[in-house]
């Protein structure tokens, strides 16, 4: 009797999490665009302290992102809201940019899913959650629920990845990523908005003049 309530149990939180996934894709699959506040923490095995930084962010689909991180403001012209920047991190979805300001040089590389752990190709428009990962319920309060995502295939920069869902609004508020060498990266979304005006072009990078480019 104790194996037969222990499955029903299992099936019911098989069930719950089917429904939160459904429900966190079919609201996604309604956002065209999005941008917010973030604040980034990486936690290291070999430091003390997390690494913390703060900035704005923007995606819009299919796999565009831009990442602002605070500081002066160099580039493009950014869409209202953004703030002043210092380090970028960009993509328009086939080819990805780091700027690094106080090295005056610019990283260059092929998107791929694996570069940014992958939770933010689902922000973006690319990926399915079902599909790519095996996922079940972390934790579950009255105001969120924590999922916990395992790559079917293996990634070289994740080994797990948990996001945490909003109830009242139904969107990502949290996103966590763990790398096989036990660094994590957990970044938090504030102030978001749904569907902001940003044009293409500011996915698009152009290294300033005498800006060195390193391609990968």
């Amino acid at each position: 009797m104790v194996c037969f309530f222990a499955v029903l149990s299992m099936a019911a939180l098989a069930a719950d999490v089917d429904g939160i996934v459904a429900g966190l894709q079919a609201k996604y699959e309604t956002v065209n665009s999005l941008g917010a506040d973030f604040t980034q923490e990486v936690f290291s095995k070999s430091a003390k302290k997390p690494f913390t930084s703060t900035g704005k962010v923007f995606f819009k689909k299919p796999g565009k992102m831009r990442w602002q991180y605070a500081g002066e403001n160099k580039g493009a012209e950014p869409p209202e809201g953004a703030q002043p920047l210092q380090d970028e991190l960009i993509s328009d979805g086939k080819t990805v940019w780091f700027f690094q300001s106080d090295l005056n040089q610019v990283m260059e590389r092929k998107a791929d899913s694996s570069m940014s752990g992958i939770s933010t190709d689902f922000l973006s428009g690319i990926g399915s959650l079902k599909k790519d990962f095996n996922v079940k319920l972390a934790s579950s309060t009255t105001d969120a629920h924590r999922l916990e995502l395992t790559p079917k295939q293996p990634q070289p920069n994740v080994k797990r990845i948990f996001i945490t869902l909003d109830m009242k609004t139904g969107i990502i508020v949290k996103t966590s990523v763990e790398d096989p060498l036990g660094t994590v990266t957990e970044v938090s979304f504030r102030n978001v908005k749904l569907n902001v005006s940003v044009k293409d072009s500011f996915f698009e990078f152009g290294a300033p003049k005498g800006v060195s480019v390193i391609k990968q």
